[in-house]
């Protein structure tokens, strides 16, 4: 994992409500332009962060982004940096912090759509086992 996001995930033991403000901290202290701008306009639109909305937000972003040029190196670079992001979220260990990427991220990634597998490459171990589970519900198995 980068050590920067790291040293940001050991900074954000704390359980519960607080997230809602680590999320922001964390999405702004990652720097990515797009992540900072796809926050921006949520907090501009709902006036906070609502997790799982943010989530679905960015994830339609990627997959739209991912769609258009699955190739170029700043897609590839934005993929492996929201997986990521995604795993070091799992990484906290935290039921809710499983749920927002296990359905936020994973589910609204359209498990049966051809790009799925594309971007699915790109996952980290933990994020790769929620979608594993994710896609035994649909009687899929991607890893054959």
């Amino acid at each position: 994992m980068n050590p920067k996001l790291q040293k940001i995930i050991d900074s954000l033991r704390v359980k519960g409500e607080k997230y809602k403000i680590d999320l922001i901290d964390l999405v702004r202290q990652n720097k990515n332009p797009e992540l900072n701008q796809w926050l921006d306009e949520h907090l501009k639109y709902y006036g906070e962060l609502i997790p799982h909305v943010f989530f679905m937000e960015m994830t339609c972003a990627l997959r739209d982004i991912f769609i258009k040029d699955s190739s170029s190196k700043h897609t590839v670079s934005l993929v492996k940096e929201i997986c990521e992001f995604m795993e070091g979220l799992l990484d906290l260990d935290d039921e809710y912090l499983e749920n927002l990427v296990g359905v936020s991220f994973v589910e609204s990634l359209d498990v049966d759509k051809p790009y799925y597998v594309l971007i699915r490459k790109y996952f980290k171990p933990k994020t790769l086992q929620s979608a594993r589970d994710y896609e035994k519900s649909w009687g899929l198995n991607y890893d054959k």
